[in-house]
């Protein structure tokens, strides 16, 4: 059973995302209502500006190095080697094995609270963690009205990738976006009764196929090791600028999200606000940037609002 005392909140960073963290965790301080523990995962080599920049308090940090020294069969030197994109996706899904919990929020630093939340708002009143599952009509729909067809063939490629892995047919389900509920029952399971067997670590499944939220998303229908309770998520993402953009021209802004959703996620790829300082951006990259978002806006029609 799934309770206050045995379930976190855990989000894994990095340098370039501090002052996102810096958000998340005054937002975390600002509407966690029953003081659910909140640890933070960086590289070791980060901790300082994260100390420097977030404090000391409201949160629990934790190297990444430890996180993977955690599974002996793994080790740490796929760190060096693993690119950062994916080496995020093993940490974040191996923050289980450090005992701390046995379900866990996993967020990303991209992400804020903007109401009050609880061990209600994650757990079945059977005691069992809920689990994001959805088809993603939404996001699909309005991207395939725009002519992004990229959006849905991309989606329908990573969901084949897994449910091949498991032998699964049937319908697509959509496991995300962040942040993700996670049973520590699900990836012990994925572990010890699908990868073992196989002679395979998890670090080495998620660089063979990177889609940590997939991987955990099929074990669990694969496995059945707990009831499925679906929800649909948890925060409002808005994964391309295009998707603020249409919140933004129908008038909708915080007030209103707050009825349906614990928070909201502004991507990093698109939302550069709070990159910090020292992460250079030279004219080139700035042309780039504004250029893609004119061809969006005027060719794609980003701005038409039925």
């Amino acid at each position: 059973m799934i309770n206050s005392n045995n379930f976190v909140l855990f989000c894994k960073s990095y340098r370039n995302d501090v002052l996102r963290a810096k958000r998340l965790l005054d937002s975390v301080v600002q509407y966690n209502a029953e003081n659910i523990p909140f640890y933070l995962s960086t590289p070791m080599a980060d901790k300082q500006l994260f100390v420097d920049t977030l404090g000391s308090h409201g949160y629990v940090w934790v190297s990444d190095e430890d996180i993977a020294a955690a599974n002996a069969r793994s080790g740490t030197a796929w760190l060096a080697t693993t690119h950062g994109y994916v080496a995020q996706q093993i940490i974040k899904s191996e923050f289980w094995r450090l005992g701390l919990c046995e379900a866990y929020l996993c967020l990303d630093s991209d992400a804020m609270f903007i109401r009050p939340f609880g061990i209600r708002d994650f757990v079945h009143p059977s005691g069992v963690l809920y689990s994001i599952m959805h088809d993603c009509a939404e996001l699909l729909t309005e991207a395939d009205r725009r002519g992004l067809h990229k959006v849905r063939e991309n989606f329908m490629a990573d969901s084949d990738m897994l449910k091949s892995e498991f032998g699964r047919v049937g319908e697509d389900y959509d496991f995300a976006p962040t942040p993700m509920l996670w049973s520590a029952q699900v990836w012990r399971w994925l572990d010890e009764m699908y990868l073992q067997p196989k002679g395979e670590t998890l670090v080495q499944a998620i660089t063979r196929k990177p889609s940590e939220i997939r991987w955990y998303g099929e074990a669990l229908l694969a496995s059945q090791c707990m009831p499925i309770y679906k929800i649909t998520p948890l925060f409002r993402c808005y994964h391309f600028d295009w998707c603020y953009q249409m919140d933004a021209a129908k008038g909708i802004g915080l007030d209103d999200l707050r009825t349906d959703y614990l928070g909201v996620i502004y991507q990093s790829n698109w939302e550069s606000a709070l990159d910090p300082a020292f992460i250079k951006k030279n004219a080139l990259s700035r042309l780039a940037r504004k250029l893609k978002y004119f061809i969006r806006n005027r060719l794609v029609g980003i701005l038409k609002i039925s």
